[in-house]
């Protein structure tokens, strides 16, 4: 039976609890929602229920939705538990920014779209499991090195002992007949140390949790390989495999599996009479399982194997690889619908209330040739307002252009980057050359937001770090795939800088490459200026 989704919502408002636990309820019947009235107590129920995903309110007193993210993300087990903020107030980038610096993986607004609601909650569950599965790996292998090195250092320090002895036998040697006893009181010793040491690596070898196999190989006259002989076999090959030692040692491969892997024979072969070893990993068909196998030749005519079982880690990671297409899915679905917004906010400042401003605008006009002479006052009051007006109606034009230049969609991508790099010169004063080849540039309206986008962030990163004098843009249509360079000669970003995951321009850079199936790359030299290039392939 699945186990329950655990959800925890934590918010100051009661109502917004409840009505939150209702449309869990509704879309998600196998999931179990906790609620808080505060940032302190769902850190408690955190501790408490360990869910697989947090909803977080920003806005609460005392302990806001950043508080309680920053202290879940400084405890190694709490950290793991994906974290998504809300609110009802309007999302900025800036709160996006601080969301993310913060530790959350996503920022929702209310009311919550269903179908993103349940998709987002399904794909951070995934999500919450393999990292869960990574950090008991992550302790599983460091207390599994602790114990090998403990036994290596006890076996160093006993081969020291050993040598160490060895001298002092030397030395008895020389002094004469009477410390002869004592030397082979010494030998007994040493013979019993090393007895318990065989002991000791006997007991590691039954109990290391790779399956260990020693086999001989079986030549026909010709001196091929035709079959190979169980020799010894570990607990742990019969805890991987479900063979028992009993029924595989002192028989061969063909005996206990008719039908086996000849190629796999061959491969064995070599290794047994060659002497040198081999890694690969296979899916077994008799066992159903996959395993990863190092196969080495403890003396000629024998092969040892030693493997794990994969088949879950592989599983593991295929699931993995699915939830990140499903985040790559979500972010480009959730940034068509930004960009289809911008549109629609631009196109009604532009048509609705551009008009009507311009409409004030030319009755204020009315107005003015009407006002008598002997009211001066009057007349500079509406000059006053028609300036106002004026300015809001440019203000207007300018957010809608920053929203939606419309010359994109009325001209193409190369009229577009051409009055960006004219508005970035006005307001920079810095020197932007432009080279579009065709001039008449073509690409399709889903690839071109983008398109435009990372140069209008590049123009932004110029002005707002680079201290450079001068930028140029190119824009080339080659072969099957289209090729955007900006570059600066600007003091040159560092590689540190590229790396930083913290970089949320150039993160955001990327994934709008990465959404148009393309390549974003990043150079940076010092004292010589910073190039991006972003290679697009049609279609």
């Amino acid at each position: 039976m699945m186990n329950k989704i655990k959800i925890l919502a934590i918010d100051d408002n009661i109502d917004n609890l409840t009505v939150f636990q209702n449309l869990i309820s509704k879309l998600l019947p196998e999931a179990e929602v906790f609620t808080a009235l505060s940032g302190r107590k769902g850190i408690g129920l955190i501790v408490k229920e360990d869910p697989d995903v947090i909803f977080l309110d920003i806005m609460m007193p005392m302990m806001d939705g950043f508080d309680v993210c920053s202290e879940l993300k400084k405890d190694e087990r709490l950290k793991i538990i994906p974290v998504v903020f809300y609110t009802a107030h309007l999302v900025t980038s800036k709160l996006r920014i601080k969301a993310l610096e913060a530790g959350s993986e996503a920022l929702l607004t209310k009311p919550f779209d269903e179908i993103e609601l349940v998709t987002l909650i399904r794909i951070l569950v995934k999500i919450k499991m393999a990292n869960l599965f990574t950090l008991n790996q992550k302790e599983l292998l460091a207390k599994q090195v602790s114990e090998q090195t403990v036994e290596l250092e006890q076996e160093l320090a006993r081969r020291k002992n050993a040598e160490a002895l060895q001298a002092g036998v030397q030395l008895k040697l020389r002094k004469g007949q009477i410390a002869l006893l004592n030397i082979m009181e010494d030998l007994k010793t040493e013979n019993k140390a090393r007895k318990q040491g065989e002991e000791k690596y006997r007991l590691l070898f039954t109990q290391m949790n790779e399956g260990f196999a020693l086999h001989e190989i079986i030549l026909n006259k010709k001196g091929k390989p035709i079959d190979y002989r169980y020799l010894e076999v570990n607990q742990s090959f019969e805890v991987l495999t479900g063979l028992k030692a009993v029924e595989v040692v002192g028989k061969t491969q063909m005996e206990i599996f008719p039908e086996f892997n000849k190629h796999r024979l061959t491969t064995f072969g070599k290794v047994a009479l060659t002497g040198k070893s081999i890694q690969f990993s296979q899916f077994a068909r008799e066992f159903q399982k996959t395993y990863d196998i190092s196969v080495f030749s403890p003396k000629k005519g024998q092969f040892a194997t030693v493997f794990k079982d994969v088949t879950e880690q592989l599983r593991t990671e295929s699931e993995l690889r699915d939830s990140h297409k499903e985040l790559s899915d979500l972010t480009r679905h959730l940034e068509e619908v930004r960009e289809e917004e911008r549109t629609a906010i631009a196109l009604n400042l532009h048509d609705d209330l551009g008009q009507k401003l311009t409409a004030i605008n030319i009755d204020l006009a009315w107005l003015a040739r009407r006002i008598p002479p002997e009211a001066p006052n009057l007349s500079e009051k509406v000059i006053s307002m028609q300036l106002l007006l004026m300015d809001a109606i440019n203000r207007v034009k300018k957010i809608s252009s920053e929203l939606r230049p419309s010359i994109l969609d009325d001209l193409g991508i190369g009229a577009a980057i051409e009055w960006q790099a004219n508005e970035f010169s006005e307001h920079s004063g810095i020197t932007c050359k432009i080279s579009i080849i065709p001039e008449e540039m073509m690409i399709p309206p889903k690839q071109a937001i983008h398109v435009f986008r990372i140069v209008q962030e590049s123009l932004t990163n110029v002005m707002r770090h680079a201290e450079a004098k001068r930028v140029l843009i190119n824009l080339i249509q080659k072969e099957n795939k289209w090729r955007v360079r900006v570059k600066d000669n600007g003091k040159g970003i560092s590689s540190e800088k590229i790396k930083d995951a913290k970089s949320f321009g150039l993160l955001g850079m990327r994934e709008r490459a990465n959404l148009c199936g393309g390549k974003l790359t990043i150079r940076g030299e010092e004292g010589k200026g910073t190039e991006i290039v972003v290679e697009i392939p049609f279609g």
